[in-house]
């Protein structure tokens, strides 16, 4: 006996978040999601898949938490260090993965 398969309700309607400060560049504040959607992770993983490298999805992953005109912002400032882009992927990394961080807690 086959289970009858139920259909699911998508909307594309979908309101924005809130958003978070997470730098400023020359007194100018960029944000990320402070809940970041699912398809932030879903991209991520897709895009690791598809290139096998976890730097050019990490780099997906900072382009759609940040929207492409503050990414692009950030790929121009010349001050731009290792440990700074450090700073700002993690934090990023742990809104779009909150469930990876809590079991690396534990």
């Amino acid at each position: 006996m086959s289970k009858e398969i139920k259909m699911v309700q998508l909307k594309s309607d979908v309101e924005a978040g809130e958003r978070i400060p997470l730098f400023s560049l020359d007194g100018v504040e960029y944000t990320i999601p402070a809940k970041a959607p699912f398809k932030v992770a879903l991209k991520f993983m897709n895009e690791s898949k598809r290139s096998g490298n976890d730097m050019f999805a990490a780099l997906q992953l900072l382009e759609d938490m940040l929207g492409k005109d503050a990414y692009d912002k950030l790929l121009d400032f010349d001050g731009l260090t290792d440990e700074l882009m450090g700073q700002i992927m993690e934090q990023c990394i742990d809104r779009a993965f909150p469930a990876v961080k809590e079991s690396a807690k534990n």
